[in-house]
């Protein structure tokens, strides 16, 4: 919807008002005059509340797809100077931003290693399947682990036996004639 400027508008109305007035009772100028600068402040009032509603929107479409593109990148992980930076913001209010996001999605501070700042983690679907691989890692090796210790001691077991036997002395047979048919 086109916005009516109401600065121009209410300057032309006024000067022509006080130009009618100049005109037709002199005296009388000072009114429609005082009248312009009372509408005229207030219709910077409005235009200045309607400019810092615009401009609310504007800083938080771009906080919102700095923090979008920083998320995917990073996956998850998120640096409020940076993204102060890429959003044009201060710092303050993305870091409020930002805690106040952590506290209501589970996400964490991490302080800097050097003390100075702080860094916050985010959940994300990619490290979700990194930890849930890794589970499934760590189960699959538990259980082939048992089933490996068994078959190694079976090995064992049928070295051992092997070994005994290659040590055995071998018996002899003795042949004996049968030949049932001769008797």
């Amino acid at each position: 919807m086109p916005q009516l400027k109401l600065v121009p508008l209410t300057i032309l109305s006024g000067s022509v008002v006080a130009v009618a007035t100049a005109f037709t009772a002199p005296q009388y100028v000072g009114a429609p005059l005082a009248f312009i600068g009372g509408a005229l402040s207030g219709a910077s009032i409005v235009d200045k509340k309607s400019r810092s509603k615009n401009e609310g929107k504007e800083v938080s479409s771009r906080v919102s797809g700095a923090f979008s593109a920083m998320y995917e990148r990073n996956r998850g992980l998120i640096d409020p100077v940076e993204l102060a930076f890429i959003a044009n913001v201060g710092v303050n209010q993305v870091h409020s931003f930002l805690e106040s996001l952590a506290e209501s999605t589970g996400g964490s501070k991490i302080p800097s290693k050097d003390g100075i700042g702080v860094v916050f983690n985010f959940p994300h679907t990619a490290n979700v399947l990194d930890e849930l691989s890794k589970n499934a890692q760590a189960w699959a090796t538990s259980q082939t682990a048992d089933l490996s210790n068994q078959l190694e001691q079976h090995r064992q077991a049928l070295r051992a036996v092997q070994l005994s036997q290659a040590t055995m002395p071998a018996q002899q047979v003795r042949q004996v004639n049968q030949d049932v048919w001769k008797e």
